[in-house]
C-alpha cells in the first residue's frame, strides 16, 4: 500500500497529487473545498502548515488534529510505514516550503540527501492520506511557491494549479481583515500594524508581484503539469473553469458543477489551514453572491502602480478595477 524504499509507487500509493499555488486571500480555500467534492478526490487544506502545527491546528471538523479521528489515523499509518517520525517530517516540510529556500530548491540535485528524504516523506504522507480517505487524488492548497517548485522538479505525479486573483481583490480582503482587528501575515509572521496599514498593504502588493514571478519560474519546468486559474473566472463561469480543471487533473468534477448550478450544499472534509470558510460543515457556492469589499482609492492607485505589468499579463485591466478581460 505504501512506497518502497526505492521510491517506486505500489498499488494505491500511486496517488495523484494536485497542488494549489498562489498568494494569500486568492480564494484557495474555496477552490480546495470545491475540488474535494469531486469523484475520487480528497482535499486536505493547507497540508504543509497544518502538519507543521499539529498540536495547535484545528481540523475543519472542529476537533484539534490530536483529537481528530481522521488525522490520528493518518499519523499512525505514516509513522508505522515511514522511516521518519511525524514531527521531523513536519519540520522538514515546513522548512523547505519557506520562500527563503526557493533558490536552494531550484539548484538542488535529485541525489541530495535532503531531497531524497523529503521526497520519501511526501510520498509516505500522501499514501497515508490516500489510504485513510479511500481516494486516489489529493488536493493540497498550501500555496507556497517553494513547495510547488519542489513538487514540479521531484514528484512527477504532481500537478500545479496556479490560482490568481486580481491584486485589488487581494488587497481589499487584507484591508477588511485588518479593519476587523485581524493580523497581517508577512514571511510567516503575524503583525498588527494598526496605523501602518498603508505600509503593510504596500508589502502585500510587492509580495503579489514577487509571488507570481516565482510561479512563472515554476511553470517553466513543465508546462504540461501546470495550469493557471483566475479566481474571477471561477466565479463568473464555474462550469467552464471546473471542466478545464477536470481535464487537467483527470478526475470527474461533474457532480461539483451540478451542485453549483442547482445551488446544492457541498461538504467540507477534514481540511487543515485556510480561512474560516472551512469550518462550515456544508457550504453553497453561489458565484453571484461574491462580496466586493470596499477598498479606499489610495490603495487602488498603489496596487495599479506596483502591479500593472503583471495585471496586464494575467488579463486584468489595471485601470478598470476588478473588471477582467476574457
Amino acid at each position: 500500500m505504501f512506497c518502497d524504499r526505492e521510491g517506486i509507487f505500489l498499488s494505491r500509493c500511486k496517488v495523484n497529487f494536485v497542488y494549489i499555488m498562489g498568494r494569500g486571500h486568492s480564494g484557495s480555500t474555496v477552490l480546495d473545498a470545491l475540488l474535494g467534492n469531486g469523484f475520487d478526490v480528497h482535499s486536505v487544506g493547507e497540508l504543509v502548515s497544518g502538519v507543521g502545527n499539529y498540536v495547535e491546528e484545528i481540523c475543519s471538523c472542529g476537533a484539534q488534529l490530536t483529537e481528530c479521528s481522521f488525522w490520528i489515523r493518518v499519523r499512525a499509518l505514516f509513522e508505522q510505514r515511514s522511516d521518519t517520525g511525524w514531527d521531523k517530517a513536519a519540520r522538514l516540510s515546513l522548512s523547505q516550503a519557506n520562500v527563503k529556500n526557493f533558490v536552494a530548491s531550484l539548484t538542488a540535485s535529485r541525489n541530495s540527501n535532503w531531497v531524497k528524504e523529503l521526497l520519501q516523506i511526501t510520498k509516505d504522507m500522501l499514501a497515508a492520506i490516500s489510504e485513510v480517505s479511500g481516494k486516489n487524488t489529493l488536493v493540497d492548497s498550501s500555496k507556497e511557491h517553494t513547495r510547488g517548485l519542489f513538487l514540479m522538479r521531484f514528484l512527477p505525479n504532481s500537478k500545479i494549479i496556479h490560482l490568481v486573483r486580481n491584486q485589488e481583490g487581494v488587497l481589499s480582503s487584507y484591508y477588511y481583515r485588518m479593519r476587523q482587528g485581524g493580523p497581517f501575515k508577512f514571511l510567516r509572521v503575524n503583525y498588527y500594524p494598526k496605523r501602518l496599514t498603508f505600509i503593510a498593504l504596500g508589502l502585500v502588493c510587492v509580495s503579489w508581484v514577487v509571488g507570481n514571478f516565482l510561479a512563472e519560474a515554476v511553470r517553466m519546468y513543465d508546462k504540461s503539469r501546470f495550469m493557471r486559474i483566475r479566481y474571477e473566472d471561477l466565479c463568473s463561469d464555474p462550469r467552464r473553469e471546473l471542466e478545464r480543471i477536470e481535464n487537467f487533473i483527470g478526475c470527474d468534477l461533474q457532480s461539483v458543477i451540478e451542485s453549483i448550478e442547482s445551488n446544492l450544499a457541498m461538504q467540507v472534509g477534514h481540511n487543515i489551514g485556510g480561512n474560516e470558510m472551512r469550518f462550515q460543515t456544508n457550504f453553497v457556492f453561489d458565484p453571484n453572491a461574491r462580496i466586493r469589499r470596499f477598498l479606499p482609492w489610495p490603495y487602488k492607485i498603489m496596487a495599479r502602480i506596483i502591479s500593472w505589468p503583471l495585471m496586464l499579463y494575467y488579463g486584468y485591466n489595471p485601470f478598470g478595477g476588478l473588471e477582467v478581460r476574457k
